[in-house]
Protein backbone atom coordinates (compact mmCIF):
# COMPACT_ATOMS: atom_id res chain seq x y z
CA UNK A 1 0.00 0.00 0.00
CA UNK A 2 1.69 3.64 -0.86
CA UNK A 3 -0.92 6.94 -0.01
CA UNK A 4 -0.45 10.49 0.24
CA UNK A 5 -2.26 13.05 1.79
CA UNK A 6 -5.70 12.21 -0.67
CA UNK A 7 -5.38 9.13 -1.61
CA UNK A 8 -4.69 5.36 -0.45
CA UNK A 9 -3.45 3.05 -3.37
CA UNK A 10 -4.14 -0.69 -2.08
CA UNK A 11 -3.94 -4.21 -3.87
CA UNK A 12 -7.86 -6.14 -4.62
CA UNK A 13 -6.37 -8.80 -2.46
CA UNK A 14 -5.73 -6.56 0.60
CA UNK A 15 -7.93 -7.59 4.23
CA UNK A 16 -9.84 -5.08 6.05
CA UNK A 17 -7.74 -5.92 9.05
CA UNK A 18 -4.49 -4.65 6.92
CA UNK A 19 -6.43 -1.90 5.55
CA UNK A 20 -6.58 -1.05 9.31
CA UNK A 21 -3.35 -1.01 10.21
CA UNK A 22 -2.04 0.81 7.75
CA UNK A 23 -4.38 3.36 7.71
CA UNK A 24 -4.30 3.80 11.44
CA UNK A 25 -0.40 3.75 11.61
CA UNK A 26 -0.37 6.58 8.84
CA UNK A 27 -2.79 8.29 10.18
CA UNK A 28 -5.30 8.08 7.31
CA UNK A 29 -9.08 8.60 8.03
CA UNK A 30 -12.10 7.61 5.56
CA UNK A 31 -11.87 3.94 5.83
CA UNK A 32 -13.07 3.41 9.37
CA UNK A 33 -16.32 1.99 8.61
CA UNK A 34 -15.03 -1.19 7.16
CA UNK A 35 -13.93 -1.86 10.71
CA UNK A 36 -14.62 -6.06 11.54
CA UNK A 37 -15.81 -6.72 8.18
CA UNK A 38 -14.75 -10.07 6.86
CA UNK A 39 -13.44 -9.06 3.38
CA UNK A 40 -11.16 -8.01 0.72
CA UNK A 41 -10.89 -4.93 -0.68
CA UNK A 42 -11.99 -5.89 -4.08
CA UNK A 43 -15.13 -8.00 -3.04
CA UNK A 44 -16.02 -4.75 -1.05
CA UNK A 45 -15.81 -2.70 -4.57
CA UNK A 46 -17.63 -5.07 -6.51
CA UNK A 47 -20.58 -5.27 -4.22
CA UNK A 48 -20.35 -1.43 -3.05
CA UNK A 49 -20.11 -2.54 0.61
CA UNK A 50 -21.84 -0.04 3.08
CA UNK A 51 -22.08 0.63 6.65
CA UNK A 52 -22.80 3.51 9.03
CA UNK A 53 -23.96 5.30 5.97
CA UNK A 54 -20.74 5.21 3.62
CA UNK A 55 -20.46 3.16 1.28
CA UNK A 56 -17.20 1.97 -1.42
CA UNK A 57 -18.77 4.62 -3.99
CA UNK A 58 -18.05 7.55 -1.67
CA UNK A 59 -14.59 6.79 -1.20
CA UNK A 60 -13.73 5.19 -4.32
CA UNK A 61 -11.18 7.06 -6.87
CA UNK A 62 -10.35 4.61 -9.62
CA UNK A 63 -10.21 1.08 -9.60
CA UNK A 64 -7.12 -0.55 -11.95
CA UNK A 65 -9.02 -4.11 -13.31
CA UNK A 66 -7.98 -6.31 -16.03
CA UNK A 67 -10.03 -7.40 -19.14
CA UNK A 68 -9.42 -10.23 -21.49
CA UNK A 69 -9.15 -9.20 -24.66
CA UNK A 70 -8.38 -5.46 -23.57
CA UNK A 71 -5.54 -5.45 -20.85
CA UNK A 72 -5.01 -3.58 -18.28
CA UNK A 73 -7.79 -0.74 -17.83
CA UNK A 74 -8.35 2.10 -15.29
CA UNK A 75 -12.07 2.83 -14.27
CA UNK A 76 -13.03 5.90 -13.07
CA UNK A 77 -16.17 5.93 -9.70
CA UNK A 78 -18.81 6.92 -12.41
CA UNK A 79 -17.41 4.01 -14.57
CA UNK A 80 -17.99 1.42 -12.12
CA UNK A 81 -21.72 2.11 -12.01
CA UNK A 82 -21.99 1.80 -8.35
CA UNK A 83 -25.61 1.37 -6.90
CA UNK A 84 -27.20 -0.71 -4.00
CA UNK A 85 -24.91 -3.60 -3.02
CA UNK A 86 -24.18 -3.65 -6.90
CA UNK A 87 -21.42 -2.23 -9.81
CA UNK A 88 -20.72 -2.96 -13.23
CA UNK A 89 -17.88 -5.78 -11.80
CA UNK A 90 -20.76 -8.01 -10.99
CA UNK A 91 -21.93 -8.21 -14.95
CA UNK A 92 -18.62 -7.52 -16.01
CA UNK A 93 -16.04 -10.66 -17.23
CA UNK A 94 -12.77 -9.08 -15.49
CA UNK A 95 -10.05 -9.12 -12.54
CA UNK A 96 -10.19 -5.92 -10.00
CA UNK A 97 -6.43 -5.45 -9.37
CA UNK A 98 -6.23 -2.53 -6.88
CA UNK A 99 -8.08 0.84 -6.45
CA UNK A 100 -7.21 4.30 -5.31
CA UNK A 101 -9.45 5.41 -2.29
CA UNK A 102 -10.09 9.01 -0.88
CA UNK A 103 -8.57 9.23 2.46
CA UNK A 104 -8.17 12.20 4.81
CA UNK A 105 -5.08 13.02 7.39
CA UNK A 106 -6.19 12.32 11.17
CA UNK A 107 -4.71 11.53 14.42
CA UNK A 108 -3.87 8.28 14.46
CA UNK A 109 -5.03 8.24 18.38
CA UNK A 110 -8.78 9.02 16.84
CA UNK A 111 -8.56 7.32 14.13
CA UNK A 112 -8.04 3.84 16.32
CA UNK A 113 -10.67 4.43 18.61
CA UNK A 114 -13.52 4.82 15.63
CA UNK A 115 -12.32 1.53 14.91
CA UNK A 116 -12.82 0.15 18.21
CA UNK A 117 -16.48 1.53 18.37
CA UNK A 118 -16.86 0.25 14.95
CA UNK A 119 -15.53 -3.29 16.05
CA UNK A 120 -17.51 -3.26 19.58
CA UNK A 121 -20.54 -2.08 17.64
CA UNK A 122 -20.39 -5.44 15.52
CA UNK A 123 -19.60 -7.82 17.97
CA UNK A 124 -22.88 -6.38 19.57
CA UNK A 125 -25.15 -6.80 16.94
CA UNK A 126 -23.77 -9.45 14.97
CA UNK A 127 -22.23 -12.94 14.78
CA UNK A 128 -18.85 -12.43 14.41
CA UNK A 129 -16.96 -14.84 16.66
CA UNK A 130 -18.90 -17.57 14.50
CA UNK A 131 -18.84 -18.64 10.79
CA UNK A 132 -20.78 -16.82 8.46
CA UNK A 133 -20.81 -15.25 5.29
CA UNK A 134 -22.32 -11.95 6.15
CA UNK A 135 -25.54 -10.41 4.81
CA UNK A 136 -27.61 -12.96 3.28
CA UNK A 137 -30.18 -10.80 1.95
CA UNK A 138 -30.32 -7.16 0.57
CA UNK A 139 -32.56 -4.80 2.08
CA UNK A 140 -35.61 -4.29 0.83
CA UNK A 141 -36.74 -0.48 1.38
CA UNK A 142 -38.07 0.93 3.27
CA UNK A 143 -37.07 -2.05 5.90
CA UNK A 144 -33.81 -3.83 6.99
CA UNK A 145 -34.16 -7.56 5.81
CA UNK A 146 -33.38 -8.92 9.72
CA UNK A 147 -36.49 -7.08 10.47
CA UNK A 148 -38.58 -8.63 8.24
CA UNK A 149 -37.07 -12.42 8.32
CA UNK A 150 -37.48 -12.34 12.23
CA UNK A 151 -41.25 -11.24 12.02
CA UNK A 152 -41.43 -14.11 9.73
CA UNK A 153 -40.72 -15.86 12.79
CA UNK A 154 -36.86 -17.34 11.32
CA UNK A 155 -34.78 -15.83 13.89
CA UNK A 156 -32.58 -18.67 15.38
CA UNK A 157 -34.10 -21.27 12.92
CA UNK A 158 -31.95 -24.27 12.13
CA UNK A 159 -31.89 -26.20 8.90
CA UNK A 160 -29.81 -29.30 9.60
CA UNK A 161 -26.44 -27.54 10.46
CA UNK A 162 -27.34 -24.17 9.04
CA UNK A 163 -29.08 -21.54 11.29
CA UNK A 164 -29.93 -17.70 11.57
CA UNK A 165 -28.48 -16.16 13.58
CA UNK A 166 -30.03 -15.55 17.39
CA UNK A 167 -28.24 -12.46 17.33
CA UNK A 168 -28.82 -10.86 14.07
CA UNK A 169 -31.66 -12.60 11.92
CA UNK A 170 -30.32 -11.39 8.39
CA UNK A 171 -26.99 -13.58 9.20
CA UNK A 172 -26.70 -17.44 8.72
CA UNK A 173 -24.18 -19.59 11.00
CA UNK A 174 -22.71 -22.70 10.20
CA UNK A 175 -22.80 -24.37 13.43
CA UNK A 176 -20.81 -27.66 12.29
CA UNK A 177 -20.14 -28.80 9.17
CA UNK A 178 -23.22 -27.00 7.10
CA UNK A 179 -22.99 -27.19 3.15
CA UNK A 180 -23.77 -24.99 0.36
CA UNK A 181 -27.05 -26.85 -0.35
CA UNK A 182 -27.71 -26.04 3.63
CA UNK A 183 -27.53 -22.71 3.09
CA UNK A 184 -29.09 -22.54 -0.47
CA UNK A 185 -32.31 -24.30 1.23
CA UNK A 186 -32.70 -22.12 4.30
CA UNK A 187 -32.28 -19.06 1.90
CA UNK A 188 -34.97 -20.43 -0.21
CA UNK A 189 -37.34 -21.63 2.79
CA UNK A 190 -36.53 -17.52 4.12
CA UNK A 191 -37.56 -16.31 0.56
CA UNK A 192 -40.92 -18.11 0.14
CA UNK A 193 -42.47 -17.50 3.46
CA UNK A 194 -41.54 -13.88 3.46
CA UNK A 195 -42.76 -13.50 0.68
CA UNK A 196 -45.96 -15.57 1.04
CA UNK A 197 -46.52 -13.20 4.30
CA UNK A 198 -45.40 -9.73 3.53
CA UNK A 199 -45.28 -10.30 -0.58
CA UNK A 200 -41.69 -8.81 -0.32
CA UNK A 201 -39.10 -10.49 -2.45
CA UNK A 202 -35.68 -10.99 -0.75
CA UNK A 203 -32.83 -10.56 -2.88
CA UNK A 204 -29.16 -12.28 -1.90
CA UNK A 205 -26.88 -10.29 -1.07
CA UNK A 206 -23.94 -12.67 -1.12
CA UNK A 207 -23.38 -14.31 -4.70
CA UNK A 208 -24.37 -17.66 -5.68
CA UNK A 209 -22.13 -19.26 -8.08
CA UNK A 210 -23.66 -22.57 -8.80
Amino acid sequence: MTYNNDYLLAKAGALVPQLMSFSQKNGLSGLEFMAGVPASLGGMIAMNFGCWDVCMQDIVHSVDLYIPGQGFVTFSNEQCQFGYRTSIFQSMDCLILSAKLYVSSSDPSSIKKTIHQYVTQRLTKQPMRTATFGSIFKNPAPDPAAAIIEQSGFKGYQLRTAKISDLHANFMENIADASSQDALDLMAIIQKNVKSKFNISLQPEVSIFQ
